[in-house]
C-alpha cells in the first residue's frame, strides 16, 4: 500500500466522521435497548468569509467535541483515540527521517528514497499533534514539532515519476498538524512557524499546483493537499 492505511482509518474515525456525527434519539434510531444512533448533522451554512483558525479538515468545534467525549470515555471515540496512541506512528521514541530530495518512482518504488518515510513522519506529526490536542499533554506537541521541523529544515525538492502524488498525500497531513500545533498555543516558535510555511510553499505548492495528466487519484490527492 502507498500509504498506512489502517493508521489514516484511525485518524479518520477518531476526528472526521465522528466528529460530524452526534448521538441522536430517535423512533427510528434502532431498537429498544440499542443506544443512540450516530446521524449526521444537516447543516447547510455558507462559508464563513473568513477563515476561521484551526479549520484543515476538523474545525475548533469538532476537536473540542472528540476532546470532551475522549475524556468521559464515551464510544467511538474512546477506542479509536486510544487504538490511535498504539499504532507505532504516534510512538513517543519514533525519530523523524528527513531527506533532502525524495524520489519516488511509479509506485512509489524504484526508486524509493524517502518516500514511506515522508508519508509516515507527516502521519506521525498528525497524530501527535490530535493527541496534544485531545489530552493536552505537552510531549505530545513536542513530538508532532519535532518532525515539522527536521522536515522544513531539510527537504528541498521532490523528483521521479511519482513526486506530483507524493508531494499530495504528504503535504495534505503536514497541513493539519501544522494547523492544529500553530492554533493550538503549543509552543511552536515563530522561526519555525516561518521556516515550515516556507517548505509548503517552495517545496510542495510548486509541485501541485500545475494539476495532472494522470488518474483521478493523482487529481485527488493534489487537490486535497491543495485545500489546505
Amino acid at each position: 500500500m502507498y500509504l498506512n492505511l489502517g493508521f489514516v482509518s484511525l485518524v479518520s474515525s477518531c476526528l472526521l466522521l465522528f466528529a460530524n456525527c452526534s448521538p441522536i434519539e430517535s423512533s427510528t434510531a434502532g431498537s429498544p435497548g440499542e443506544g443512540p444512533a450516530f446521524l449526521p448533522h444537516q447543516s447547510y451554512k455558507r462559508a464563513p468569509a473568513t477563515f476561521v483558525h484551526p479549520g484543515v479538515l476538523v474545525d475548533k468545534a469538532q476537536l473540542d467535541f472528540v476532546k470532551a467525549k475522549v475524556a468521559a470515555h464515551a464510544n467511538p471515540w474512546y477506542d479509536a483515540y486510544n487504538a490511535m496512541l498504539a499504532d507505532p506512528l504516534a510512538s513517543s521514541t519514533r525519530q523523524p527521517s528527513p531527506f533532502p530530495t525524495v524520489a519516488c518512482g511509479s509506485s512509489s518504488m524504484n526508486p524509493d528514497t524517502g518516500c514511506h518515510e515522508e508519508r509516515e513522519d507527516a502521519l506521525a506529526a498528525y497524530a501527535n499533534a490530535l493527541a496534544w490536542y485531545i489530552s493536552g499533554t505537552k510531549s505530545y506537541a513536542t513530538k508532532a514539532i519535532s518532525y515539522m521541523n527536521a522536515w522544513a529544515t531539510t527537504i528541498k525538492d521532490h523528483t521521479a515519476s511519482n513526486a506530483p502524488l507524493q508531494t499530495g498525500w504528504s503535504g495534505a497531513s503536514w497541513a493539519r498538524a501544522a494547523e492544529i500545533i500553530r492554533y493550538s498555543g503549543a509552543g511552536w516558535t515563530s522561526s519555525d512557524i516561518t521556516a515550515f510555511g516556507n517548505m509548503l510553499r517552495n517545496v510542495y505548492l510548486p509541485e501541485i499546483i500545475g494539476g495532472s495528466t494522470s488518474n483521478g487519484n493523482w487529481e485527488l490527492g493534489e487537490i486535497l493537499s491543495l485545500s489546505f
